[in-house]
């Protein structure tokens, strides 16, 4: 029996995530999903994929004969990526690499595909995969001379509307969200914000430029700065260049956003998609997976390509709406948080894992983004960092790292919220709070005494319980 898998034989192994991953688990059903399913008159498409598995070593000749199945019949330069699958898949916790498939060099190719495959490896993924790039090699144009004349490069992402969406968001509420830009999706990982998020409020479309809140549904020009592509001369790695042409997006409220794409030629395409209808593809994926999902993708002239599906839970909402609480009672408070509970006890607020009571609210100051969470096991009552919840990409791919790592610490007893915001404030101004409520433990470790922690997966705050704090 081969090892090293195509995604349809992988679909067939029971059990594949010990082994191959949760990326090459989600692509395999991603795949047997979406056959023959299509949205908008575009197909949707999974990209060709191989699957290398934990216990397979890269030198494996297995290896390089599913590198030469998928690239036997491309008569044209291509990108082929190496990208992490681990069985404990996080966000950006190891990395992906890019290499060029030249149909005149095969050997050579696949020994720059194997190199790019090691640097995955060195990252700490156990397991990858090997996936044509979506997107076509083209003359793309993304600035302008001093004279006035377009600069272009031969690149492969420039032919390309990347995005993510996710079922839920937790800002939004239970509705589906996109974020998309032009180019390659790596831009909205990244967490640029000169892209744009589409979703519905009730019947109505609504697109909004993440330089704006969410409940602005300002519509305008979005002038995108950036853009994500793989230039030919430069294969290896994304690169990220200025991209100053006029107006790339365009949002109007009684229209789709459409995705056009500028090439050296001065003309603009006449591809126009309606990218609301990546909401619905969301939506039937997580009806079929019967889970929350998180996607990735790109739209090109002619098809929807996915090569992402991650399947995530969310927290149960056991607390909604914040209590209404005198100004002078409160210690912490903010619009960034995820997670839905209510807390009360004493607080204790440290930069380094300690041990405390089990009635204790335990507020740790750092970070948890890869943790071992098993280390968290002896708190009862755990708040930590909402990693980037200061921005609009708190509920997009970073939802997985902070909503999960909740998840997961309730599974193994651990009530969790996670609270973005500054928490050197709990620590240097203790002091300002009477003596009998606030006591300095050590250093950078602050015990608050008879509070209450609230989070309802938007805002939350920490006060001071109303029968215990006297002026």
């Amino acid at each position: 029996m081969h090892r090293v898998l195509g995604l349809e034989e992988l679909s067939h192994i029971p059990n594949p995530e010990p082994e191959y991953g949760l990326k090459a688990a989600g692509l395999a059903r991603l795949k047997s999903i979406v056959s023959l399913h299509a949205v908008g008159g575009l197909p949707i498409v999974v990209p060709d994929t191989f699957a290398i598995g934990a216990s397979v070593d890269l030198e494996d000749p297995e290896v390089k004969e599913a590198y030469a199945r998928m690239t036997v019949n491309m008569k044209r330069s291509k990108i082929i990526l190496s990208r992490s699958s681990d069985p404990e898949e996080e966000p950006g916790r190891f990395e992906s690499h890019s290499s060029l498939y030249d149909p005149t060099d095969p050997e050579g190719s696949f020994n720059g595909w194997l190199r790019a495959a090691k640097r995955v490896k060195e990252s700490g993924a156990r397991a990858l995969i090997g996936q044509v790039l979506a997107g076509e090699l083209v003359d793309f144009r993304y600035d302008r001379e001093p004279s006035g004349r377009p600069i272009a490069v031969q690149s492969f992402g420039g032919d390309l509307s990347g995005f993510v969406g996710n079922s839920t968001s937790i800002v939004m509420g239970d509705e589906p969200v996109i974020v998309a830009c032009l180019g390659l999706p790596s831009k909205i990982v990244r967490g640029d914000p000169d892209v744009c998020m589409l979703y519905k409020e009730e019947s109505r479309d609504r697109a909004v430029n993440l330089h704006q809140i969410y409940w602005a549904n300002q519509y305008s020009i979005c002038e995108q700065k950036t853009i994500d592509l793989v230039r030919l001369e430069d294969p290896e790695k994304i690169q990220t260049l200025p991209y100053r042409y006029p107006a790339p997006m365009y949002m109007h409220e009684s229209t789709a956003v459409p995705f056009y794409h500028n090439f050296s030629n001065g003309q603009r395409s006449e591809f126009k998609y309606n990218p609301f209808g990546l909401l619905e593809i969301v939506k039937y994926l997580s009806n079929r997976v019967g889970q929350h999902v998180e996607i990735e993708g790109s739209v090109s002239r002619d098809k929807i390509c996915l090569f992402q599906l991650r399947e995530f839970e969310v927290p149960e909402k056991k607390f909604q709406g914040l209590t209404e609480v005198p100004e002078d009672r409160l210690i912490f408070q903010t619009n960034r948080s995820f997670g839905f509970n209510q807390f009360h006890g004493d607080l204790v607020v440290a930069n380094r894992l300690i041990d405390v009571s089990e009635r204790t609210i335990f507020l740790y100051v750092g970070d948890t983004h890869g943790s071992d969470l098993a280390r968290f096991a002896k708190y009862r009552k755990l708040i930590f960092g909402a990693y980037r919840a200061d921005d609009l990409y708190a509920g997009m791919h970073t939802l997985g790292q902070a909503v999960q790592t909740i998840v997961k610490l309730e599974k193994i007893g651990v009530e969790a919220v996670a609270i973005g915001g500054s928490y050197d404030k709990l620590l240097s101004m203790a002091s300002q709070y009477p003596e009998n409520r606030v006591e300095y433990i050590a250093d950078c470790v602050v015990r608050y005494t008879d509070v209450t922690v609230e989070c309802d997966g938007m805002a939350a705050q920490i006060y001071f319980d109303k029968t215990t704090f006297k002026e």
